[in-house]
């Protein structure tokens, strides 16, 4: 526990020193991603988007909007929580040799692993019906998401997200530089989950390790279905409460398969078979082999179908009563 440290001052310089550097944070990296993925050098990542739609710029400035309301919210629980620090009343401490570098490693995976458990109740709570039509319904407007959706969220909602950082601080000692470790993990992740782009390979949603570990379609699902995957970071919440949707496998392989094959370079033309002439038919039999050997046209292309599971293929849910 430490006292009083003029870095932990609150007012309103401080505010606004936060407001300033989170403006600087969500528009040079968040606005940079956007604009290297989206943008800049758009049709090279085609292949990886989960979506077969761009984002709408009303989608885009939405994002962008909501994310300045809930800034001004949690800089104000900032400003909270450097009076309690301020005052002597959490359990943060400065020295690195107070505690050792083994309990900050263990402290920053009790701190994410709290977070994650924190944020999937919280997220069913906020898919409860008064919650989802008066607040998590600012966040579920975009269905289509890019990096700037990370922290669009009602004000409301970023308070009961950042209140688990004022219990994090006063029941377990955590030293600040745990604190940057636990926020930028949620700060990089936030990013990945909205990103609208796949970059696991093939199998990871099945592989024995990485399952658990939510990729960018993960989150992305939950977007485009909503009463599914209520986890941050990973999914055994989702595994042991029954909320991972059932085709999750399926549409991650739908989205991977079809990014190997836009990525597959096209074969090259194979040199033509030399001509031999066929054997004369009589006149029946010549027309009744055109017919069967008639290209299909449209019997063709009618076999011609999206990946299963794109996400593209379905729309949204809202509205309906099948919210955890």
């Amino acid at each position: 526990m430490i006292g009083p440290d003029p870095f932990f001052e609150p007012g309103l310089a401080a505010y606004l020193n936060y407001c300033v550097g989170f403006c600087l944070r969500y528009f040079a990296v968040l606005g940079g991603i956007y604009w290297f993925f989206h943008l800049g050098f758009r049709r090279s990542w085609l292949p990886y988007r989960i979506q077969a739609s761009a984002p709408s710029r009303g989608e885009v400035a939405h994002e962008i909007r909501w994310s300045m309301y809930s800034m001004l919210t949690t800089g104000v629980t900032t400003m909270l929580l450097y009076g309690l620090i301020r005052n002597g009343d959490t359990s943060l401490y400065l020295s690195v040799e107070d505690r050792g570098w083994p309990y900050l490693l263990l402290s920053i995976a009790l701190g994410i692993a709290g977070y994650d458990a924190w944020i999937y109740w919280q997220h069913r709570l906020m898919h409860t019906s008064w919650c989802f039509r008066h607040i998590h319904s600012v966040h579920h407007a975009v269905t289509n998401p890019t990096p700037f959706a990370a922290f669009c969220r009602h004000p409301i909602e970023a308070l009961t997200e950042h209140a688990y950082f004022f219990l994090l601080l006063v029941l377990v000692p955590v030293h600040p530089l745990a604190m940057l470790a636990i926020v930028g993990f949620f700060f990089v992740y936030g990013i990945v989950g909205h990103l609208g782009f796949e970059f696991c390979p093939q199998g990871f949603t099945r592989h024995p390790l990485f399952q658990w570990i939510n990729t960018s379609t993960h989150h992305n699902m939950h977007h485009t279905r909503e009463a599914c995957h209520f986890g941050n970071w990973f999914n055994h919440w989702d595994r042991m409460m029954g909320t991972i949707h059932p085709e999750c496998h399926e549409t991650f392989g739908a989205v991977t398969t079809r990014r190997a094959a836009m990525r597959r370079p096209p074969l090259e033309a194979a040199a033509p078979a030399p001509m031999r002439r066929a054997p004369a038919e009589p006149p029946g039999e010549a027309q009744e082999a055109g017919a069967v050997c008639a290209p299909a046209g449209a019997a063709h292309e009618a076999r011609v179908q999206r990946p299963v599971g794109s996400l593209g293929s379905q729309p949204s849910p809202r509205g309906t009563a099948a919210r955890a």
